[in-house]
């Protein structure tokens, strides 16, 4: 009884954490886009009170702030808006980032981070010195260059996102790529070829075949998780690290490839010395040989 009570707290827990995993995106941008609103309204009272006009008459909504007459002037705002904003929306969202466990997960949130909160603002999320030209022009441009306090901590969590991912995404590659141990089914070559399509225990190569509109029937297991990983860290990872996750994961790959078709070999070697009188052992030892190969040879291509 108590192993059962404790299996089904287990669960209940886990669906929990799914449950809150799932919300993360729209709790994201939510809060960013509620805390953006209110910082910026904080800019333009603050450059409304205390901007100069091109002639130097105080105030007035078309006003620049002091940032380009007095140097240091807009430290006191910025310095509010990163305290009152910025350090609690980190704290808030930190904690959240850091549970997730999904790498799609991670992925959708990194873009979200990225294209709808700071791209708008023109944060370049890969060039983040870029951050104080946003806004080229208009009213709107001071108060772009007020909020970079709270860019610059919207850009920090987009970063641990990223860190995040990676950290699963080589857990992923781990455990799931490396780690891979197959079925009976799973080392059923060539027949897996010829045989009608049954509902995937893989979920990876059929989210890969739709993602890219073509046919997974056939793979070996581990190629469907190696495409689904790399298809979802490379929109959203700088090249250089993604090409360093992608030559992990391929490598990983083409060992399971590799362990496979030996694995394949000694299960029809098996299967023959199983059956006595088999025929002709040269032609059996030859057809063995051939289905190791074109089964490496079908993956690598």
């Amino acid at each position: 009884m108590l192993d059962s009570m404790a299996a089904t707290e287990e669960n209940d827990e886990k669906e929990g954490l799914e449950e809150e995993e799932s919300d993360i995106l729209p709790y994201t941008r939510h809060v960013c886009r509620q805390v953006l609103s209110m910082a910026r309204a904080e800019c333009r009272t603050y450059t409304a009170y205390f901007g100069d006009d091109v002639n130097g008459t105080p105030g007035g909504s078309s006003g620049t702030s002091q940032a380009g007459l007095v140097a240091g002037a807009d430290e006191p705002i910025e310095e509010y808006l990163g305290n009152c904003y910025g350090k609690p929306l980190y704290a808030f969202l930190r904690s959240k980032i850091v549970s997730c466990q999904k790498v799609e997960t991670l992925k959708n949130l990194a873009e979200l981070i990225s294209r709808e909160v700071l791209a708008p603002e023109g944060f370049d999320a890969y060039d983040p010195s870029k951050m104080k030209q946003a806004g080229a022009n208009g009213a709107d441009s001071d108060d772009n260059s007020l909020l970079v306090p709270v860019l610059s901590v919207v850009y920090r969590l987009l970063k641990d996102v990223q860190e995040r991912l990676i950290y699963r995404a080589q857990t992923y590659i781990r455990d799931d790529i490396r780690g891979f141990e197959p079925s009976q089914e799973d080392l059923k070559y060539p027949l897996r070829l010829f045989e009608d399509e049954a509902p995937s225990v893989h979920p990876e190569s059929e989210a890969y075949g739709r993602l890219m509109k073509v046919s997974t029937t056939g793979w070996y297991p581990t190629l469907g998780k190696t495409l689904f990983i790399l298809a979802e860290i490379l929109p959203v990872l700088e090249t250089t690290t993604f090409q360093s996750l992608a030559y992990e994961a391929v490598s990983a790959c083409l060992e399971t490839i590799d362990i496979a078709a030996v694995d394949i070999a000694r299960s029809h070697s098996g299967s023959k010395e199983a059956v006595e009188g088999s025929g002709d052992d040269d032609a059996d030892d030859d057809w063995v040989t051939l289905n190791e190969a074109l089964f490496t040879i079908r993956h690598l291509l």
